[in-house]
């Protein structure tokens, strides 16, 4: 009877670690294909966002081409054509979207193929261009160049779209990530927790990935643009203008003794200080318009469509805004701000060029305002009337 029993509790003693064991396979498989689900996804947004990014050297290859294009309808000269065939080569080797992101982000896919489609309708709009000219229909190929522009303008929505889609799968991927974690967690029996831990690890890890991505176009204190996404918005800019003459400026804004703030208040106080300022900043430009945070107690604002003779008085009206006492729960703290200007055409065709310009034109401004602050008590002294006596100290 007591071996029959020993048999009976050793039987059930097996089958409940082969139970245990059962489900401490199964979550952990679970889990497992969860985070490999979630690296092919991953992998695949990499990839995308690889050539999204590319995507902009296609814009500028069709640029080069437009230009080359323009040139020879208004001339007939084919050295204008030199352009031409350099955009076709940065154009060929612009990478295509590869199966395996088309299989994991379908509607990425599909914006990527319609901005591709766009492209090769504006390639064969070129390549008619330059053959209606070679054959002597000149008036033909100028009468065009209106519907190249709409053309143009069609590929420049689509690949918004293809980056707005890439935006739309990062936060997919975050969502699936977080889900993962839940599910892992409430899968968390104790005698499993061994085999969860690493997948865990995992998936923190993917999602701590993800956000280091995000914060790749966003300054994490401000939530404003950092200068890499700045700089790249610049630079399309830049591209527009070559294209069409389309305007815009710059403002280079920096805050007056920001170290004395920090000196004065603490390091805590300068950090609320910046994140208001952002605050200011954003609720005073246009919808179009960019505000971005450069580094530092530095900010930049890209005024699309702005003639470099209305640049200043907006930059006037910035800084009257950013000015005065910013309010806290316990203090308030004074705020002043100078700031410098520089346009597109007028002050330079590259991104490091404008900021510069900028950046001297601000440095220009604080030395004025200090000469003037300097010169303020000798001008009192010198205006006193003779025999006055001297202000008691």
């Amino acid at each position: 009877m007591t071996q029959v029993a020993l048999r009976l509790g050793t039987s059930r003693l097996a089958l409940l670690f082969g139970f245990a064991l059962v489900v401490a396979l199964s979550v952990f498989a679970a889990v497992a294909l969860e985070t490999y689900a979630i690296e092919g996804k991953l992998r695949a947004l990499r990839r995308a966002v690889e050539i999204a990014d590319a995507q902009r050297d296609s814009v500028l290859a069709l640029v080069d081409q437009e230009r080359g294009v323009r040139g020879y309808v208004a001339t007939g000269d084919p050295q204008f054509l030199q352009s031409y065939r350099a955009g076709l080569r940065l154009e060929a080797a612009t990478p295509v979207f590869d199966p395996a992101s088309a299989r994991s982000f379908p509607q990425l896919a599909e914006r990527s193929a319609a901005s591709a489609s766009a492209a090769k309708d504006l390639e064969d709009y070129f390549a008619a261009t330059i053959a209606d000219v070679r054959r002597g229909r000149r008036d033909l190929a100028i009468a065009s160049l209106k519907e190249g522009k709409r053309k143009f303008d069609v590929f420049e929505q689509r690949d918004a779209a293809v980056r707005s889609a890439v935006a739309g799968g990062l936060d997919r991927v975050e969502v699936d990530a977080d889900a993962a974690i839940r599910n892992a967690l409430a899968a968390g029996l104790v005698g499993i927790v061994v085999l969860t831990v690493a997948s865990n690890f995992i998936i923190v890890e993917l999602v701590a990935e993800r956000r280091v991505e995000r914060l790749a176009e966003r300054d994490a204190l401000t939530g404003l643009a950092n200068r890499r996404h700045f700089q790249t918005l610049v630079e399309r800019a830049l591209a527009r203008y070559a294209r069409d003459g389309a305007p815009f400026a710059l403002i280079y804004l920096d805050v007056d003794d920001f170290k004395s703030i920090n000196d004065a208040y603490s390091h805590l106080v300068g950090d609320e200080v910046l994140q208001s300022i952002a605050t200011r900043l954003s609720a005073s430009i246009r919808v179009d318009d960019v505000a971005a945070r450069l580094g530092g107690d530095e900010f930049a604002v890209l005024l699309r469509g702005v003639p470099g003779d209305e640049t200043s008085p907006a930059a006037e009206r910035l800084a009257e805004e950013l000015a005065g006492p910013h309010r806290f729960p316990q203090l308030a703290v004074d705020v002043s701000c100078s700031f410098g200007t520089s346009s597109c055409p007028g002050d330079g065709a590259d991104f490091k060029t404008l900021v510069l310009r900028a950046d001297e034109r601000m440095l220009e401004r604080k030395r004025k305002r200090r000469r003037a602050r300097q010169a303020l008590p000798e001008r009192r002294r010198q205006e006193r009337p003779e025999g006055a006596r001297q202000p008691p100290t």
